[in-house]
C-alpha cells in the first residue's frame, strides 16, 4: 500500500468544473487554478448494478452567487476528477449533466447552500430519445447492438455464461435505449436460471453485463480475498494504514429475513400457467424454490451454504402441525403468462417464445434469485482508499469478504453475519474541502464465513 498516504480516506480532488455550450471556458468550482472559487462542500456518487448509468448530487456553498452568474438551467456539464493522493495515481474522471436543482437554501445575506442533483452524461443522452427499433440474437448480442447503435457504446466485461435462450427478435416499442436493454435483460437466464446485470461503473465509461453465475462463482474470488473488511472500533482507530483502510466504521442491516414477503411475491412456492395462443396449449408449472437451489447446488454453480441464506426449506407453516406443507410446498402466487409462436418457422423466437416447457420456470427462477438477493442487505461504511484507484474489481457486481465480530465476544467472529458479499450499491462520498473520501456500500450475502475458507 502507497506509504504517501497516512489516511485511508485521504484522496486527491484534483478539479470539478461546471461547463455549458453556452460559456466561453470551464468554470472551475475547486481545483489549484488561480483564482478558482472553492464552492464545494460535498459530492456523493452513485453507483448500482440494477442502473446502468452513475448518479450524483453535490452540495454547494455558494457565497460568490455562481448559481445567479452562471445562469444555471440544467444543462450544465459537471466534470469531476479525483485520483489516490499518489503520484502514480490513475485519474479517474467522471462526467455528469446536471439534472435539477434539488433544494437551495439562504443562510445569510451573502451565502446560499444549493443541492445539485447529477445524472452521468450518458444517462442524460440515454433519457432524452425514444427508439423504435427491431432487434434479433441472443439476448447479450441485442444488449451490444442497442448500446453501440444509440450510445455509441460497448460492453467492456463479456466474461459471463452465455445466455439459455434461443435467439430471438425484440422490438423496443418507443423506449429509451437503456430501458429497451433492461427489458432484453428479463428475457435472459442462463441455463441455471441465474440472471443478468447491466451496470455501469466509475472506472470506464463502456458498459459491464455479468451474470450472477459468474459473480459467485468459486473462481473468481472477493478482491479483498483474505483481507477481509472488518467491523470493529479498535481497527478504525488505528495508525496502520492497511488496517484502517479494511475497517468497517458503522453496520446497518435493512429488508433482513422477511421470508413471509418473499412467499406472498412468489418467490418461494408459485403456480404458474404459461399459455401458447398459438395452440392453445397450457403449460402448469410449480416453482419450488428449495428445489431449483439443489440443483444450483448439485451442479456446482452455487455454494451450499447459499441455500440457507436463501431459504429455510424445513419451515412448517401450520402452527398445529396438522398441515405438513412446508413453506415452499405451498402456491402462494398464482400466474398466468401468455405467448405466441409468431415466428414458428424461424430460427428466431418472438420475445415471449421461448421453449414453453421451461420458459417460466428460468424466468421465475431468476425472478425468485433477484428478490431472495434483496432480503438480506447489509449496509456499510468504510474508507475509499481501496475505491479511489482504477481497479475494475471493487465495483458493483464483484464480491467483497466481511467479517463481524459477535456481540457477546469481541474476539469471536460471527458465522452467520460473515463471508462472501455481493456489491450491489455504492456511495462515493466526497467531502471536498478536507480531500476525504469514503463509501457507503449497499451488500448482500452469498456465502457465510465456514463456507468461505
Amino acid at each position: 500500500m502507497p506509504q504517501a498516504v497516512h489516511s485511508a480516506e485521504k484522496v486527491d480532488i484534483i478539479s470539478i468544473e461546471l461547463n455549458s455550450d453556452r460559456f466561453n471556458k470551464p468554470l472551475r468550482l475547486f481545483g489549484t487554478e488561480k483564482g478558482a472559487a472553492s464552492i464545494v462542500a460535498e459530492i456523493n456518487v452513485y453507483e448500482s448494478i440494477t442502473t446502468p448509468y452513475l448518479t450524483g448530487d453535490m452540495v454547494l456553498v455558494d457565497d460568490h452567487d455562481i448559481y445567479r452568474l452562471a445562469d444555471i438551467q440544467g444543462t450544465e456539464r459537471v466534470k469531476i476528477e479525483f485520483a489516490l493522493a499518489t503520484k502514480e495515481s490513475q485519474v479517474i474522471e467522471l462526467n455528469f449533466v446536471i439534472l435539477d436543482i434539488q433544494e437551495s437554501v439562504k443562510s445569510n445575506e451573502t451565502t446560499s447552500a444549493t443541492v445539485v442533483t447529477l445524472i452521468e452524461d450518458i444517462g442524460y443522452y440515454n433519457e432524452i430519445q425514444k427508439i423504435s427499433k427491431s432487434y434479433q440474437g441472443t439476448g447479450e448480442v441485442i444488449i451490444q447492438n442497442i448500446l453501440k447503435d444509440n450510445l455509441n457504446r460497448n460492453l467492456v466485461n463479456r466474461s459471463f455464461v452465455n445466455s439459455h435462450q434461443k435467439p430471438f427478435r425484440y422490438i423496443a416499442p418507443f423506449i429509451s435505449p437503456l430501458d429497451a436493454a433492461k427489458q432484453v435483460l428479463t428475457n435472459m437466464t442462463t441455463e441455471a436460471g441465474m440472471p443478468y446485470f447491466l451496470y455501469s461503473s466509475i472506472f470506464e465509461k463502456e458498459y459491464n453485463l455479468k451474470d450472477l453465475e459468474t459473480i459467485i462463482s468459486n473462481k473468481i474470488p472477493a478482491f479483498n480475498e483474505g483481507k477481509p473488511f472488518r467491523f470493529s472500533h479498535d481497527t478504525s482507530k488505528t495508525s496502520d494504514l492497511e488496517t484502517q483502510a479494511l475497517s468497517i466504521r458503522s453496520l446497518t442491516n435493512r429488508n433482513l429475513e422477511n421470508t413471509l414477503k418473499l412467499a406472498q411475491k412468489g418467490a418461494v412456492g408459485s403456480d404458474y400457467n404459461h399459455i401458447n395462443l398459438t395452440t392453445g396449449k397450457i403449460y402448469p408449472t410449480h416453482l419450488n424454490f428449495e428445489e431449483r437451489i439443489n440443483v444450483l447446488i448439485s451442479n456446482e454453480i452455487i455454494d451450499p451454504s447459499f441455500k440457507s441464506i436463501l431459504i429455510d426449506g424445513s419451515f412448517i407453516v401450520d402452527p398445529e402441525k396438522i398441515d405438513q406443507r412446508r413453506l415452499v410446498d405451498f402456491n402462494s402466487n398464482n400466474k398466468i403468462s401468455l405467448g405466441t409462436h409468431t415466428y414458428p418457422n424461424s430460427e428466431y423466437n418472438a420475445f415471449k417464445q421461448p421453449e414453453f416447457d421451461q420458459f417460466t420456470t428460468l424466468l421465475e427462477t431468476r425472478k425468485s434469485i433477484l428478490d431472495t438477493l434483496m432480503k438480506n442487505i447489509y449496509e456499510i461504511y468504510i474508507p475509499g482508499l481501496l475505491f479511489s484507484a482504477k481497479n475494475s474489481k471493487t465495483s458493483v457486481g464483484n464480491k467483497i469478504e466481511i467479517e463481524i465480530l459477535t456481540n457477546d465476544d469481541q474476539a469471536k467472529i460471527d458465522d452467520k453475519r460473515s463471508g462472501d458479499f455481493i456489491i450491489l450499491t455504492k456511495r462515493h462520498v466526497f467531502n471536498v474541502p478536507d480531500g476525504l473520501h469514503n463509501v457507503s456500500m449497499g451488500i448482500s450475502r452469498l456465502t457465510n464465513r465456514k463456507a468461505s475458507r
